[in-house]
């Protein structure tokens, strides 16, 4: 017994003890060594005290002395491997770093704004207090479960926790090869067939012309929606468009993919009479005025959205809740492709990295894929010499 203490150990759990102090505070502990002999010095570790919360039954006790003893005949020190545990990062702080030394250095504006809602709506909400290597994949399987009615979102959040926890595991914060998102399947999801007339178009334009005639719309919000429709490019590429960006003489401006790993990219397109129209009527900003669309209310200086602008025109229209801002962009392709144009050429127009993504276009315009294989046949059919008969006749031998 020591001094000004009494030591009480269990008879049906070797190493347990129970601790009572001069002052009646009760404490369980346990005693072991790592290895065989007293070569190897006795160590102690508290399991938790008596009639304080979180307060250890005698059972309770029993059992995680018998849990944590195990682990030494195993070779494995408890004591170690709890100090390392509560060590041991959680979610929320791994994803504050993951935002910090990837997000924000790697990936654009709007990938960006996206990861850090589902982070804030969905992730911490629902694993950010676990330890990082705590997280199972019935976890994210829950959390994938949770948003099945909308598919769209659940489907990002579930590519998001995938690379998150791969970041994690080639930084150390997990072992490696146990991605916890892996092998969840993703709902499906219908792609958009349908896409914005001429008609549709027109109705919009017209709703902000009636607007801006009786002086509830704004001519910045308008003229912004207006190239929009007539160049196909992405909402921000034209709001952050700058006069130094066009140039006059060659009839071209250029428009900025916004920075992905330190660097930005710059994409030229012609600078046709409409929109050369419509920019000139802007210019008596561009004394004053680094961007077409300045905003003084913006960090960046120029305007960054028209989801309100957006909404009185469809109002305006009667189209309110059918079309996105972006589906501009999509109407646009369509209707180049509609057109005859080839798809390199709109997919040079649109930006687009990957031909594919041009090409879900394409199966809208059968007619002017039939029109194009009949000039070509027209062509060939005049140096190879052949001509057409009559249904039924057979052209004569030579």
């Amino acid at each position: 017994m020591e001094s000004g203490r009494q030591t009480f150990s269990d008879d049906t759990v070797k190493g347990l003890v129970a601790k009572v102090s001069d002052s009646g505070h009760k404490a369980f502990y346990i005693f072991y060594r790592l290895g065989r002999g007293r070569k190897h010095p006795k160590q102690q570790l508290k399991l938790g005290d008596v009639g304080q919360p979180p307060t250890l039954t005698v059972k309770d006790a029993q059992d995680r002395a018998r849990e944590l003893l195990g682990q030494v005949v195993q070779g494995l020190d408890p004591a170690k491997m709890i100090k390392e545990a509560n060590t041991e990062k959680t979610v929320k702080e791994c994803l504050d770093l993951f935002l910090e030394e990837y997000v924000l250095h790697r990936l654009k504006p709007k990938t960006i704004s996206l990861y850090k809602g589902i982070i804030k709506n969905h992730l911490i909400p629902a694993i950010g207090r676990l330890k990082v290597t705590a997280v199972t994949h019935r976890d994210i399987a829950a959390i994938h479960n949770k948003l099945k009615e909308k598919k769209f979102m659940a489907n990002r959040v579930l590519s998001l926790a995938s690379k998150f926890f791969n970041w994690c595991e080639s930084n150390g914060f997990r072992p490696r090869g146990g991605n916890p998102a892996d092998g969840i399947e993703k709902y499906y999801e219908e792609v958009k067939s349908e896409f914005l007339d001429i008609a549709e178009i027109e109705a919009l334009n017209d709703g902000i012309k009636k607007m801006e005639a009786q002086g509830t719309f704004d001519p910045l919000s308008g003229n912004a929606l207006r190239l929009l429709m007539l160049t196909g490019a992405r909402l921000n590429e034209i709001l952050s468009l700058r006069w130094s960006n066009i140039d006059w003489a060659d009839y071209t401006f250029k428009i900025t993919v916004k920075k992905v790993r330190g660097k930005s990219e710059e994409r030229t397109l012609p600078l046709t009479d409409e929109i050369k129209n419509i920019l000139l009527s802007m210019r008596g900003n561009e004394q004053t005025n680094e961007y077409v669309f300045p905003s003084e209310k913006s960090k960046s200086g120029h305007i960054e959205g028209l989801r309100r602008p957006w909404d009185f025109v469809c109002a305006q229209a009667g189209l309110q809740g059918r079309w996105r801002k972006h589906d501009l962009r999509h109407a646009y392709a369509s209707l180049g492709i509609n057109s005859g144009i080839p798809i390199e050429f709109v997919q040079q127009l649109l930006g687009h990295s990957d031909i594919r993504t041009t090409g879900r276009y394409a199966h809208k315009a059968p007619h002017v894929t039939m029109e194009m294989a009949k000039k070509v046949g027209k062509k060939l059919a005049e140096h190879l010499d052949l001509t057409s008969s009559p249904e039924g006749e057979q052209n004569s031998p030579r």
